[in-house]
Formats: C-alpha cells, structure tokens, sequence
C-alpha cells in the first residue's frame, strides 16, 4: 500500500475544548459487540466514532466492498467506451450516419451486444441506489453531513 498518498491529506484535528474526554459504559453480549465491531469496520469508523455517531442520530454507511469497487471500476470503463462511440459517431457526415443508422443489420447485431451492458449498467445503479451506498458516510435527520 502507497502510503505516501496519506501524506498530503489534511488532519482532521478538534478544538481543544471539543477533544473526546468523556467516557459510557454500557454493557452488551458477546454477540451485540462482535456485531457492532463488525458494523463499524463496513463503515470504516472506529468502535468510538460509530457508537458516538449512532447515539447522536447519525447513520453511518457501509463503504464500498471490493465487489462493489469492482463494478465501479467496470462501469467507469464502460462509459469511458460509450463516450468513444459517441465520438465516433459525431465525426461522421449527415449521410454517414443516415447509412449507418438505416442498416437494419448493423442496428440488430449492435442492439443485442448493448443491451446486456446496459441492462447491467442499469441493474447496478438500482442495487446502489437501494442499498443508499451513494450517501454521505454519516449524516443527521437535516441530511448534513457531520463532522468527525
């Protein structure tokens, strides 16, 4: 891992008089705090960031699984493709086009080598959009995000 990517991040630092110094208890199962634990892993959050920010109203997200960055990464070079067509396409005269596009043929064997893409395409968004991965990582009732 590249750690000299971290070198150029700013350091998020609190005000001295807004320095975690206080301290709750609680107690839970042996199977509440694994899952707790494991929560605020997806989340990237320490145990003490994600229960502060759950008590506080706040609902934390899951980060991106490898999976999802996969797909991200494969979506990100399917459009980088389309845009290439399109391209291509625009650099083509008004009668090249009409030839191109009145090919009944050439339109059928396009159509269904697309169609798969973009019925993945459109099955991934939804699938984000349903999980809500495409919000903040944290944030109140008001929809702000907060700061940590």
């Amino acid at each position: 891992m590249d750690n000299n990517k971290n070198k150029n991040r700013p350091v998020r630092t609190k005000a001295p008089q807004d320095k975690c110094s206080e301290q709750i208890h609680c107690k839970v199962t042996s199977r509440e705090r694994l899952e707790i634990v494991m929560t605020a892993k997806k989340c990237g959050m320490t145990l003490s960031s994600y229960l502060r920010a759950r008590a506080l109203g706040y609902e934390p997200v899951a980060r991106f699984t490898a999976e999802d960055k996969l797909l991200i990464t494969q979506l990100a070079q399917v459009r980088s493709d389309n845009a290439n067509l399109i391209n291509a396409i625009s650099g083509l005269s008004g009668e090249e086009k009409r030839k191109l596009f009145h090919n009944r043929q050439m339109m059928e064997k396009w159509y269904n080598e697309v169609r798969p893409i973009a019925e993945a395409m459109t099955h991934f968004i939804r699938e984000v959009r349903d999980r809500k991965a495409l919000r903040p990582r944290t944030t109140n009732d008001d929809g702000k995000e907060a700061a940590q």
